[in-house]
């Protein structure tokens, strides 16, 4: 180890392991970097198995339990003392360790952020959080249920603490930086704009094109809060009727009944939907995403997706290069809206005609053209100098 090697440690015993996966290959660009991963051991069964074999990366693991993070303090009770006992043990490593930054990677979830403020706020080390949602940083009402309210009011006071431990914030998207450096009393230069995912393969081939189907795929958990399920299908249905050559895929775990009794109760959508009922395997979710047309994001109205918070799928799809149908419910980089179909939720059905006609009339092969030179934008070298920034303090 050579006196110029940086020491970065990322903190991530709570679930984002795709994130972290994409956040530790973009700083194993820069040569002089080595890593540290503190994680739960359930985050380090989820990474890709590439970073577990850089001899750059070590990793300590941590019992701690996967939860939801809400609010049901006695229900979290063992979750919160494994939090506040692995919070202790990194906080000791990291201050008599020999580490330049590190990475706090979601904070977030009242009784995570209760369990671990006065350690984790007590490293001595410069320190970077990831903000994931901005409005609850910056103490802004959402569209969510009351608990949720009340989750998002008690965890912005910790958040006005961890402000004045700070020394940078990351964000995942342009507008997300401008909305925290117009809400949040922050040196607006210590504000470090990466993304979600980044085009390490610039060369991936897709196998759609020998497809017989024209395939749209919803990726992640099936979660009504977040996306409209019922909206979309009933929509696809009404395509299906007509076009018997399409196929549907829910690329996620099933968490509503109600969607999947829906789709049981349409002989229609039970022969063209396909669905998990448990988490889909990387392999076979990395061939639906390859062998699908469009990625569909019928995003809810309960978030403000691409202003205060991102959503991860929108990356997947750009970084892939495949083009996007998504709801305008959802803020979308203008630099993006080359390989974007966007749609008015009340008329779903019109956007997924016209993508359908797309493809069997060959203007998707345009439409995918542009998609590769979006996905350019998301290249690691692209955002190598805002990682230095933090590593070298030069700002």
């Amino acid at each position: 180890m050579t006196a110029l090697t940086k020491n970065i440690a990322f903190v991530e015993i709570r679930y984002h392991e795709i994130l972290l996966f994409e956040l530790s290959k973009l700083f194993l660009e820069l040569e002089d970097v080595n890593l540290t991963l503190f994680v739960s051991k359930e985050v380090f069964k989820r990474l890709d198995d590439r970073i577990k074999d850089d001899p750059r990366v070590k990793f300590i693991q941590y019992d701690v339990p996967r939860t939801s993070g809400r609010m049901n303090f006695i229900k979290n009770r063992s979750y919160m003392k494994a939090i506040s006992a692995s919070s202790k043990d990194i906080k000791e490593r990291i201050n008599n360790g020999n580490f330049d930054l590190v990475v706090f990677e979601t904070l977030q979830g009242l009784p995570f952020l209760k369990a671990s403020y006065d350690e984790l706020s007590s490293i001595k080390v410069k320190k970077a959080a990831i903000v994931h949602d901005a409005d609850v940083w910056a103490g802004e009402k959402r569209n969510v249920p009351f608990s949720l309210r009340l989750n998002d009011s008690l965890s912005h006071n910790y958040f006005k603490k961890w402000l004045n431990n700070l020394d940078y914030l990351i964000t995942l998207e342009d507008e997300q930086t401008e909305y925290i450096k117009s809400k949040i009393d922050f040196n607006p230069s210590h504000v470090i704009t990466l993304r979600g995912k980044f085009a390490f393969d610039n060369d991936k081939v897709h196998s759609n094109s020998v497809n017989e189907k024209v395939i749209f795929t919803i990726p992640g958990s099936v979660d009504r809060l977040r996306r409209d399920y019922f909206g979309f299908l009933k929509s696809f249905e009404r395509i299906a009727k007509d076009h018997d050559e399409i196929a549907g895929y829910l690329l996620g775990r099933m968490m509503e009944g109600d969607v999947k009794k829906y789709i049981l109760s349409s002989d229609i959508l039970k022969s063209h939907v396909n669905f998990w009922d448990e988490s889909v395997p990387n392999d076979e979710f990395e061939r639906v995403i390859s062998e699908s047309h469009f990625i569909v994001l019928p995003v809810a109205g309960n978030y403000r997706y691409g202003i205060t918070k991102i959503t991860g799928p929108l990356y997947d799809a750009l970084v892939d290069a495949k083009p996007v149908i998504i709801s305008n419910n959802v803020h979308v980089n203008p630099k993006y809206m080359k390989s974007v179909l966007v749609y008015d939720p009340s008329n779903m059905e019109e956007i997924l005609e016209k993508a359908f006609n797309m493809v069997k009339s060959g203007e998707y092969k345009n439409l995918v053209d542009d998609a590769k030179k979006v996905r350019d934008i998301f290249k690691p070298e692209n955002f190598l100098k805002e990682v230095s920034k933090m590593i070298e303090n030069k700002i």
